[in-house]
């Protein structure tokens, strides 16, 4: 019978035996679903439900068919009222169909239409054993328990964590297949079927040959390979007595495995025995299999690679590029047994000085384990601490000055501090001939030397003697945009940030190392302004009453008297005020007034505003 989402079927029960009408049953279609998850049990249902024309007067039987050529036959009846059933006698994979019949005291109706439904959309994990060994496992959620159980269908994307538990006298060596690999607990998130195969090996005796290298000195970090037989996955080490701990043991195969040993600094002198144990218990020792030494003292080596990377900026905690490339240094230690870094220094005859500390005043110097490896600093307070065997090397970055930090010539020294508190230095010198020394710049005069407030940017003239084509203006102590013109003259350029309040500009002019230096400072005045500019006055640290105001008056003008005003706020102790300067030419000060009175507590700068020279911009 054609199953049509919309379609209802009648049914009449047969009169047996019984003088009254029929009563009249109104089936609907059969909804079948799968009720599945990851978060419920795994387990399969089909959940039917039908509608109850009867009013209530008949309860009904249930058949189901495997397949589509499968017998009808009766699962089970529910009573009056109830008009569903779950199903979970059923498999993935499997089509169903089900068929209902009402049935009560005057008999029972025909069946309803047949409605199929098929459990699907799980994935189906098996597990396999290999080896000489012996084990079993584990899913997590239930349902895989191999031992017995090696197989079983877990919902689409459901999350299954296989654990494996090697037998007394066995070890595990190892997943392979569905994409499990090494010894930990695997899990797989399925939606295709998958087989895992899981590899225990009989433990044989394990022996411990040799360690290499057999010593290491107080304060090192020593990368050790133990030689020998018997070695399984997931086996330890331990070394005997205490300042010596193991870290990083890894099994590369049957005959050999890695490990890390830290000494620590006051660690007793002496043999120590070294054991591999394998996580089924058997295990080995070897006598004496490596010694603590004292510390030799550790020696460095410096070269300088040149501009290469741009790693840091300037700044004691700026890690991290800022657009120019950074001198580059690598430093190779020589050391038995090697040490751990914990802190280093770079110093120029610059002069000029990089740590790794955030807590001092010095630019950062960051390192890492080649020019593009991951910096080893840590974020914040630029510390490091990282192990260095002996040979190995290591990379520093420095952000330069003024492109005079790593000159041909310069000296360049780095200074590194090891766990154990002891110290090594290196030197280098950059290749290259020595750059001469410059001498120190002499600033005479400056043109302009005032220039109106908010007048936008200019083109300022220094005068003066030594100069050289590395030379740079400063403004109140930044450089700014600087052209060579001769021995005795540079231009610079000032942009509009600079003169956008009334005050003083400061300008020195700096010559970078070698040699060189700074000039005493010659002012520019940013005071001048015309009829019609807008000037912008900033009152910092005022008392703050509430009834002191600002005036603009004409300079030694009475103190009464005034040509705008504005009051500066209750409480406020800083404002800006932005005023249209007057048409007439002469001199005007901003003036700060106590107490809504005519007490002047302050007075700006004076104000030039003079007449426009005929041709220049408005």
């Amino acid at each position: 019978m054609a199953v049509s989402p919309a379609g209802r079927l009648v049914h009449t029960l047969a009169q047996l035996g019984v003088r009254r009408a029929r009563p009249t049953f109104l089936f609907a279609l059969v909804i079948l679903g799968v009720v599945v998850g990851p978060s419920i049990a795994p387990a399969q249902q089909l959940d039917l439900t039908w509608v109850d024309n009867s009013g209530g007067q008949a309860s009904f039987i249930i058949q189901r068919a495997t397949g589509s050529t499968g017998a009808y036959v009766q699962i089970a009846q529910v009573p009056v009222g109830v008009v569903s059933y779950t199903d979970t006698a059923v498999a993935r994979g499997t089509n169903y169909g089900y068929e209902v019949a009402a049935v009560n005291g005057a008999g029972m109706s025909d069946f309803s239409n047949i409605a199929c439904g098929n459990p699907s959309g799980g994935f189906t994990l098996a597990v396999t054993k290999a080896g000489t060994g012996a084990g079993s496992v584990a899913g997590s959620p239930a349902g895989i328990n191999c031992g017995t159980t090696c197989s079983y269908t877990y919902p689409a994307s459901s999350p299954v964590t296989l654990t494996a538990t090697p037998s007394s006298g066995s070890t595990f060596s190892g997943w392979s297949g569905g994409g499990c690999s090494g010894t930990d607990s695997c899990t797989l998130v399925g939606n295709v079927s998958a087989t895992v195969t899981a590899t225990f090996v009989e433990a044989g005796a394990v022996a411990v040959g040799s360690v290499a290298p057999n010593q290491g000195a107080r304060g090192a970090v020593v990368p050790v390979t133990i030689t020998g037989s018997g070695f399984a996955a997931g086996a330890t080490v331990a070394v005997s007595g205490t300042g010596v701990t193991v870290s990083n043991a890894s099994v590369g195969s049957a005959s050999q495995m890695t490990a890390t040993l830290g000494i620590a600094s006051g660690a007793a002198l002496g043999t120590r025995d070294v054991t591999v144990t394998n996580s089924g218990g058997a295990g080995a020792t070897l006598t004496g299999g490596f010694t603590v030494v004292s510390a030799a003292p550790a020696t460095l080596t410096l070269v300088y690679n040149g501009k290469l990377r741009d790693r840091v900026g300037q700044g004691n905690v700026a890690l991290a590029p800022d657009g120019a490339l950074d001198g580059t240094l690598t430093a190779t230690l020589s050391a038995s047994g090697g040490r751990a870094v914990t802190g280093l220094r770079l110093d120029s005859d610059a002069p000029g000085t990089w740590d790794t500390s955030s807590a001092t005043g010095y630019w950062v110097l960051a390192v890492a384990p080649s020019l593009d490896g991951a910096l080893l600093n840590t974020p914040g307070t630029m510390a490091v601490n990282f192990p260095v065997p002996d040979g190995g090397s290591f990379v520093l970055f420095a952000s330069d000055y003024l492109g005079g930090e790593f000159l041909p010539g310069r000296t360049l020294t780095v200074t590194a501090t090891f766990s154990d508190g002891a110290t090594a230095t290196a030197s280098t010198m950059v290749p290259g001939a020595p750059v001469s020394a410059a001498p120190p710049p002499t600033l005479t005069s400056i043109s302009p030397a005032a220039v109106g407030v908010g007048g936008g940017a200019f083109t300022l003239t220094a005068t003066g003697t030594d100069f050289v084509s590395t030379s740079v203006v400063q403004v109140n102590g930044s450089p700014r945009a600087t052209a060579f013109v001769s021995a005795t003259q540079l231009t610079a350029t000032v942009p509009a940030s600079d003169t956008a309040s009334v005050g003083a500009l400061s300008i020195t002019v700096v010559t970078p190392a070698p040699g060189g230096g700074i000039s005493t400072s010659l002012t520019v005045s940013a005071t001048t302004a015309h009829p019609g500019d807008s000037i912008t006055a900033t009152l910092t640290n005022s008392p703050g009453g509430s009834t002191d105001w600002l005036g603009l008056a004409p300079v030694g003008s009475p103190d009464t008297t005034f040509l705008q005003w504005v009051p500066v706020g209750a409480g406020l102790t800083n404002r800006t005020w932005t005023v249209i300067m007057p048409a007439t030419v002469g001199l005007y000060e901003f003036r700060l007034y106590l107490d809504n009175g005519y007490t002047v507590s302050a007075r700006s700068p004076a104000v030039f505003v003079g007449n426009r020279i005929p041709g220049t911009r408005p």
